[in-house]
């Protein structure tokens, strides 16, 4: 077993050695299945696992089936395993800090993060936008999709992640190389979180969520009922950022101790086809003057920017 001592399982192991004796056959054998099958076709595999970091118990058997390529022994799955091209974390964590602990856990060099499985609710939408603005990360896919969701005045309603993929649907050969430069901001909403900041180089960026309201501390976001805010920010050029998202509100901002103000030039709203940028309209003063609206059913804004000084 790569990075075993020498000796009997139980030595090398202690209480682990019943996992990682499981695990080094799984992998082994999937391994085996994986390179015959590559040399029929040559095709990317992946293999997905159900993470060991659940509530509970943190035990082979009752938090996850044993001897899979749970984060301790990813290592050498990957050893024993080397026709699979990558191992996806399956992620139904709804709260955001657990979430990022497990996705993390699969995001090494060598394997990139890819989530095959997550859930339907509001969280795991704000979740996908999350992962997809990892650098990097190959994708995430909702489990078990079905036709509709229930109805929504009499029409067959939008799931929340469906909105993901309509808004991102045609991106990727514009987004990913911009995010793998570093040049992607995300912003999501959590509970009592609903004001969250973003920076580049130059520009710096707030999402607000829910009504925004003149309180103590400026206009802030009075946060989502059902916590639905999230955003992507990607900067295209020094002066131009691709806004994606839904129930949110984005305004930009001169950098600290940098004089006058970011001026919105133009503001479009539209959509991507195969990677290009479609204008369906171009919005006016009275509809930007008061941040950049992304409603709940979602909007993607073309955003050129001139530093004021």
């Amino acid at each position: 077993m790569p990075g075993a001592k020498p000796g009997t399982w139980s030595e090398s192991y202690g209480v682990d050695a019943p996992e990682a004796f499981m695990a080094y056959h799984t992998a082994k054998y999937i391994g085996a299945v994986a390179e015959a099958a590559k040399r029929a076709y040559a095709l990317p595999l992946y293999a997905n696992v159900w993470p060991r970091e659940q509530p509970g118990l943190l035990r082979p058997g009752d938090s996850s089936p044993s001897g899979g390529a749970v984060s301790w022994l990813l290592p050498q799955w990957r050893a024993l395993a080397p026709a699979i091209d990558v191992v996806g974390v399956d992620n139904y964590d709804t709260n955001i800090a657990p979430y990022i602990e497990i996705a993390r856990a699969y995001d090494i060099p060598g394997n990139p993060l890819f989530v095959p499985e997550t859930g339907a609710t509001m969280a795991h939408a704000r979740h996908a936008f999350w992962t997809l603005a990892q650098p990097h990360a190959l994708g995430i896919s909702r489990f078990g999709l079905s036709v509709d969701s229930g109805l929504k005045d009499g029409r067959p309603a939008e799931e929340p992640i469906a909105v993901d993929y309509r808004l991102l649907d045609g991106i990727a050969p514009f987004l990913l190389p911009l995010r793998d430069a570093g040049q992607v901001r995300v912003a999501i909403e959590e509970d009592g979180l609903a004001n969250v900041p973003g920076a580049f180089d130059g520009v710096d960026f707030v999402a607000r969520f829910g009504e925004v309201k003149d309180v103590y501390g400026g206009k802030r976001g009075q946060g989502n009922p059902d916590l639905s805010g999230r955003v992507i920010v990607a900067r295209a050029a020094p002066d131009r950022f691709l806004v994606t998202g839904a129930s949110a509100n984005v305004i930009f901002a001169p950098k600290l101790g940098q004089p006058g103000a970011i001026e919105l030039v133009t503001v479009e709203e539209g959509h991507f086809e195969s990677g290009r940028w479609v204008r369906e309209r171009l919005l006016n003063g009275d509809e930007t003057a008061f941040g950049l609206v992304l409603p709940p059913e979602g909007r993607s804004m073309m955003v050129t920017v001139l530093a004021n000084r």
